[in-house]
């Protein structure tokens, strides 16, 4: 070009990951960068077809023979921005990571060099820092939009908990972490849920991974979301083949990265960029058009091997490079056309002009938001009964909408625009709680039989479910008791109980005759020997005693208390009642009981007792110094013996006198025949009368005196004071 005109020039090479990843188009003295190529044919052939496009807008033969150019520039091309030449220049001879990796340092080094970079391929969230890449933009839209479409497939399916399932490196952990930030946003943090397959620099660890889906399966949740990187697709695909996950029980969607199960499983969702836009078939058109010597530069141009081809563009990666490409095209002209200079075309002015776009590109509609990331739409793959895959729904990153233009094909076989009831079912040892319908693991003390409606069962009185996810309960093994529903344990039965049962709802109290000294016990313990206890829940042996009528005879037990003692409740030896005697050095077992005289002389004690002032056998004698006065002996005093010698002698002078009398003979037999008969009744009478004193009858005097005295003739003379 001559004059004013601006002298394009791209590089398209291939040689280590860095280096190739800072190919530059110089415009005069400005320079911006295109992005990572890495060793993808197809991003090659993207870019060199927006290049032979846009020569169509001042090349009438070019485009007389190609077509029109696919994408217009906004009025036109600027004079001073047509190409004079264009020198491709690609070579096969290194590789690079199309996904972030090398872009990341790439657009470090353009922010430094305030260079603007764009990305067709680069979709890690950490790009979107402005403070650390802020000459940085990109056509494909970012992990960040990705999960913003997920988290609402999840609301708009009505998914209560996705069980989430993601690689431990930063393409599985950022859509991850930023499903959770969503979910926390709308204060449904539980919502999402998911396990890490852990770190797997060796090579994908199939076992690992299959405690990974064991740990997911206890989730709870039908709907399972996949987010690993290309390095373990295939290996986790097997393992949920394995554990039963790629059937109609379930359903899966996952990101692009694992395509490889939509070919093998009716029903299998996933979400990609869309990539095909309305003027796709118009990129193919002009490709199968094309011949080698269209992309002749004044240098030699080498390609590999191959490239041509008449279906170049059925990948996204191609597209979203083509109009990365443009964007730069556009945004030069833009600033042309203002009348800046072609000097002042770089930098900050550049970037600032292409994050401002809006064009309709091969893959859709191209606008970037204030972060420079593509504002995409996303499509919803699905895999058909016949094995076809097709798109059933979109979701928009600038307006937020998730629609659903067909109906969709479920893992289960069915066809509907909701998934299946039986996906919202709950498994069984999982409850739906009620507000969230989400299924939650049954917590211990309640069992959960799974379904639709999935409730929350407590376990009954004297069962337990020591474990969460029961789905019946354990009744409680002998010697324990549950006394509440709910139980998530049972309670060792206490001292003086047993739990003779299994399922008791409360251990028993040891009946009588029965001790239980420890815990947890199943059966009390007899007392034996015929013994009972005080009462019931016994827990010594030492409680262990003979009944009330009852003594403790060592050899045979307890046995019945002989009449005339008494055996109060307890060990120890019997008493004697009040009027029985027993002799206190008798056998421990048998016992010669005596009855008293009188209840006074034998009083109620100790075996062997007596009144005071008796002794002997009954109690039948008073002590020696003592003398008997009715029921009790006194203890004599002095003058005691006189009044007994005067009797005495009255009674001897009165012998005397009847056998020294002069009296008739037969008179005499007469009466004494009659004083015999009369002095017989008397002593009747008085014996009679003597009898009401054992009776116990107190009389007044003299009353009680003449009972008293009844005693002579009774024989009883312990009355009698000799001392």
């Amino acid at each position: 070009m001559a004059g004013h005109g601006l002298r394009l020039h791209m590089w398209l090479r291939l040689r280590s990951a860095l280096l190739f990843s800072l190919s530059f188009v110089r415009c005069a003295s400005v320079e911006f960068a295109l992005g990572a190529l890495a060793d993808d044919v197809q991003l090659h052939a993207a870019a060199a077809a927006a290049l032979i496009d846009y020569q169509k807008n001042f090349n009438a033969s070019l485009a007389a023979r190609l077509g029109p150019p696919i994408i217009q520039i906004p009025g036109g091309v600027h004079p001073n921005a047509s190409m004079g030449a264009i020198r491709l220049n690609m070579k096969d001879d290194g590789s690079s990571d199309k996904t972030g990796m090398v872009a990341t340092p790439v657009a470090t080094l353009g922010g430094v060099r305030q260079i603007p970079q764009i990305s067709c391929c680069a979709k890690s969230p950490k790009l979107s820092d402005k403070k650390e890449y802020p000459f940085f933009i990109r056509t494909m839209p970012p992990d960040t939009f990705l999960a913003t479409a997920i988290w609402h497939w999840v609301l708009h399916f009505n998914v209560a908990t996705a069980a989430c399932v993601y690689s431990d490196e930063g393409y599985g952990q950022s859509l991850f972490g930023t499903l959770n930030d969503l979910a926390r946003a709308n204060g449904q943090q539980d919502r999402i849920q998911g396990q890490g397959l852990g770190q797997m620099r060796r090579g994908f660890d199939g076992e690992q991974a299959r405690k990974v889906i064991k740990l997911v399966k206890q989730i709870g949740s039908h709907f399972v979301i996949l987010l690993a990187a290309v390095s373990v697709a295939e290996g986790l695909l097997n393992i949920l083949e394995e554990e039963g996950m790629l059937t109609p029980a379930w359903q899966i969607l996952s990101t692009d990265t694992l395509l490889a199960a939509s070919g093998r499983t009716v029903g299998y969702m996933y979400l990609r960029p869309a990539g095909d836009g309305a003027k796709v078939p118009e990129l193919q058109q002009l490709w199968s058009r094309l011949s080698p010597r269209d992309m002749q530069a004044t240098d030699q141009m080498q390609l590999p091997a191959g490239l041509v081809g008449d279906e170049m563009f059925d990948e996204g990666d191609a597209i979203f490079n083509f109009d990365s490409v443009y964007a730069y095209f556009i945004a030069i002209n833009n600033l042309l056309h203002s009348g800046m200079d072609a000097t002042e075309v770089r930098g900050r002015a550049l970037y600032d002009e292409m994050s401002r776009l809006r064009f309709n590109g091969v893959s859709g509609d191209m606008s970037f938001d204030r972060n420079g990331d593509r504002l995409g739409v996303f499509e919803l793959l699905n895999t058909q009964s016949d094995g076809s895959i097709v798109s059933v729904a979109s979701f928009s990153a600038k307006t937020l909408n998730f629609t659903v233009t067909d109906p969709l094909t479920w893992m289960d076989g069915s066809v509907g625009y909701s998934p299946p009831p039986d996906m919202y079912s709950c498994d069984p040892g999982f409850y739906q709680e009620e507000q969230t319908r989400q299924c939650k693991r049954c917590p211990q003390g309640n069992f959960c039989e799974g379904g639709l409606t999935g409730p929350l069962i407590p376990c009954p009185r004297g069962t337990f479910a020591p474990d969460v996810g029961m789905t019946n309960c354990t009744a409680c093994p002998k010697g324990s008791f549950a006394l509440d529903a709910g139980a998530a344990e049972c309670v060792s039965c206490q001292p003086g109980t047993e739990g003779p049962f299994e399922g008791m709802e409360i251990c028993r109290s040891c009946e009588v005759g029965f001790f239980m000294p420890f815990s947890g016990s199943n059966q009390c313990l007899p007392c034996g020997k015929n013994q009972i206890t005080p009462g019931l829940g016994s827990t010594s042996e030492s409680d262990c005693v003979c009944a009330e009528g009852s003594f403790m005879c060592p050899s045979e037990g307890c046995i019945p208390c002989p009449t005339g003692l008494l055996c109060p409740e307890g060990l120890g030896p019997p008493e004697q009642a009040a009027g029985f005697w027993t002799d206190s050095n008798a056998s421990q077992c048998d016992f010669s009981v005596l009855r008293c005289r009188d209840r006074a002389e034998c009083p109620q004690g100790p075996l062997g007792r007596c009144s005071e002032g008796r002794v002997g056998q009954a109690c039948n004698n008073c002590e020696p110094g003592y003398y008997s006065r009715g029921s009790t002996c006194e203890r004599c005093r002095e003058g005691d013996t006189m009044p007994v010698i005067l009797v005495l002698i009255l009674l001897l002078a009165l012998l005397a006198f009847v056998s020294n009398s002069n009296w008739d003979p037969s008179q005499v037999s007469l009466n004494t025949v009659t004083a015999a008969s009369v002095t017989s009744q008397l002593l009747m009478a008085i014996q009679s009368l003597g009898s009401i004193r054992d009776w116990g009858v107190k009389g007044q005097e003299p009353v009680a005196t003449l009972i008293n005295l009844t005693k002579l003739v009774m024989f009883d003379f312990h009355f009698i004071r000799t001392s």
